[in-house]
């Protein structure tokens, strides 16, 4: 599946799509039900409340909603907490635990989701709860809810990224070994420990193109040379010199004899 750069976030991960919104909304639904009651206390929106949803309704939900059905919602309320951690500039100090959890995302929804399926169906095997309309639509979604977690390649992508730690990112830039990488890595602030290691690797590559500008004597190398992020004093002097002559010449009127 192919991204755009506004796909992604400041840390370089992919952002949370609009659909995985409104599903960690939907999985948290029991704490939402949950404030119902207690937001009947504040006059003006317990009276929107009471207008804007039937009563029959109200009477469906707040019978619905028990501990062990808030409890299904950890899972997914864990989820939540990381995606927010996710998203900022922090994130790559993340403990190994908000790691490895957010690895296993999908895994925790689709946790979160069976559970709850399971403890509906305790619930009316029991007899403890009786079947309703308000029931049926609860079970209708968490098998949506379930083949796309299952299903949405985009959530597996985003679910198979974090922001890498300072070393990883390290390493990573030694692997490419090029201008970009290391200058990707200076970018992030948080990163100090390679820092200086960094501009060392920029300068001598930078170096190498400026060797290779020579031999090749184009306006194109020179160009090249000029447009690296970091470059010597003294040879972006003798690139923007060499380019103008090198310009000069190629619009040099021919002497025909």
């Amino acid at each position: 599946m192919k991204y755009t750069l506004e796909d992604y976030n400041q840390n370089a991960v992919l952002k949370i799509h609009w659909t995985l919104f409104i599903t960690l909304l939907y999985l948290l639904k029991h704490y939402l039900l949950a404030i119902i009651p207690f937001s009947y206390q504040i006059p003006l929106l317990g009276v929107i409340i009471r207008d804007a949803i039937p009563k029959n309704i109200l009477d469906m939900v707040y019978q619905y909603s028990t501990l062990l059905l808030l409890s299904s919602c950890l899972p997914a309320l864990l989820i939540a907490i990381i995606a927010l951690k996710r998203r900022s500039l922090k994130a790559p100090q993340s403990p190994n635990f908000y790691r490895w959890s957010w690895r296993h995302g999908r895994i925790l929804l689709l946790s979160s989701v069976i559970l709850e399926l399971m403890l509906i169906g305790w619930y009316l095997g029991s007899g403890k709860k009786h079947f309703n309309e308000f029931m049926l639509l609860i079970i209708y979604l968490d098998i949506m809810v379930i083949f796309f977690i299952a299903r949405s390649q985009r959530v597996r992508d985003i679910f198979s990224q974090y922001p890498k730690t300072e070393e990883e990112e390290w390493q990573l830039s030694l692997t490419k070994n090029t201008l970009l990488a290391y200058q990707n890595y200076l970018d992030i602030e948080l990163f100090t420990q390679h820092r200086a290691e960094a501009l060392k690797k920029i300068e001598t590559l930078s170096e190498d193109i400026w060797q290779q500008a020579q031999q090749e004597h184009s306006i194109e190398a020179y160009q090249r040379y000029l447009d690296l992020p970091i470059t010597h004093k003294k040879h972006r002097y003798e690139a923007n010199q060499r380019l103008e002559q090198l310009t000069a010449q190629l619009h040099q009127p021919i002497n025909s004899e």
